[in-house]
């Protein structure tokens, strides 16, 4: 896979495949939603929503992996993401403080030959009117191409602890 294919996937119309139900993640600490990417008539690729539903603050993960990831939201207003130094003007350097993003278009130049960067370094803030699960959901698909009509998610996972 070079940078030209997953341009490539990512301006191609999507859809997501299967039935959304949330699972346990890693240690109960964290419930998965995971989607198959179909493009066309093949599956290509998952999105993955990750809900952490004994956090203090609302806070989740929108992943779309080929894999690796090629696009992420961390959403927590708490969160503190280093971008690290670019010779890239326009990319933000320095501390990003919020929920954000990090885009393809922010990473690609991070890939060597055939193989997509293991980690997604540049991020940048969400908009300030794009917040909660459905929203961010919505703005990412949109961001990605994958059609959102029809899709629904299920009721969120209760905290399982006092918090």
């Amino acid at each position: 896979m070079n940078v030209d294919a997953i341009d490539r996937y990512l301006t191609s119309h999507k859809r997501l495949t299967g039935i959304a139900e949330w699972r346990t993640g890693n240690g109960h600490e964290d419930w998965r939603i995971k989607w198959a990417v179909r493009v066309e008539h093949e599956d290509h690729g998952d999105l993955t929503i990750t809900w952490f539903p004994n956090s203090p603050v609302q806070r989740f993960k929108i992943v779309l992996a080929l894999p690796p990831a090629i696009w992420r939201i961390d959403y927590d207003p708490n969160d503190r993401h280093p971008n690290p130094f670019s010779t890239v003007p326009a990319l933000p350097q320095g501390i990003i403080v919020g929920s954000h993003f990090h885009a393809w278009e922010d990473n690609r130049h991070l890939m060597k030959g055939g193989t997509p960067p293991p980690r997604l370094h540049f991020a940048r803030l969400l908009p300030p009117d794009v917040r909660g699960l459905d929203e961010c959901l919505r703005w990412f698909c949109q961001r990605v191409n994958i059609s959102y009509d029809g899709m629904t998610v299920p009721p969120l996972p209760s905290a399982d602890r006092l918090l």
